[in-house]
């Protein structure tokens, strides 16, 4: 056996969602050389000290220390962008906590608590979701398939809720695949297009396609609350 201590990393396991220590098994280190300008890097191979699951981070040099860890396995939970209202993406982020946890039926009923929040933020705030979803489609907001797949995180955000039979993992996954996929058209796409077409516009009239907006000077507008519908 190695008389060598053990190194171990402070870590929030994402497989077993605990507050751990990790066992450093290996790491591996790619140094500049010679007229390189990167900075130095590594990976850690580690193992979570309570479940035994496997931990793989990457870090880059900043200045005499080594940065903080990002996770390359298991993939990290998306963080959805500033582009996506904050209702959404909090409860987006729920959603993701409860299948980080095994926690499947929960996190199929927060996917649907995801689609819930998005249509009072399109507006749609009167009125069961069933009829909200078949408005935005109707109204052109979200197409046929957009709205099969909405549809779907409802029915089995229902089932979690109501049915005594707990909600598959399977089923937990791609109905978030699904939510996430009718977030990103209403909130990333869309912006990332509309960003697109004014670079262009930009370009076309001879200005700086990433010049900044001017700020406005005074006291931010006030926000009123719309009103509220019942499900």
């Amino acid at each position: 056996m190695s008389d060598q201590p053990v190194e171990t990393l402070p870590y929030h396991c994402p497989h077993c969602s605990k507050a751990v220590l990790l066992e450093v098994l290996r790491r591996w280190y790619n140094v500049p050389q010679d007229d390189d300008e990167w900075d130095p890097h590594q990976w850690t191979a580690a193992v979570c000290t309570s479940c035994d699951s496997p931990i793989v981070l990457y870090q880059e040099r900043d200045g005499g220390d080594w940065g903080t860890p990002t996770q390359e396995y298991p993939a990290a939970d998306r963080q959805l962008p500033h582009s996506v209202p904050q209702r959404i993406r909090t409860d987006f982020e729920e959603a993701q906590r409860c299948m980080r946890s095994q926690s499947y039926t929960a996190g199929a009923i927060m996917a649907r608590r995801v689609v819930e929040t998005l249509r009072k933020e399109q507006g749609y705030t009167k009125g069961k979701l069933f009829d909200a979803l078949k408005s935005m489609k109707d109204d052109g907001v979200i197409d046929s398939r957009l709205y099969d797949w909405a549809d779907t995180a409802r029915e089995v955000g229902n089932e979690g809720a109501h049915e005594p039979t707990p909600v598959s993992r399977e089923d937990a996954e791609e109905v978030l695949r699904f939510v996430e996929a009718l977030v990103d058209y209403l909130y990333v796409f869309q912006k990332r297009h509309a960003d697109f077409l004014r670079r262009r516009q930009a370009i076309k009239e001879g200005r700086d396609p990433y010049a900044l907006e001017p700020f406005v000077v005074g006291d931010p507008p006030e926000v009123h609350e719309g009103p509220t519908g019942t499900d």
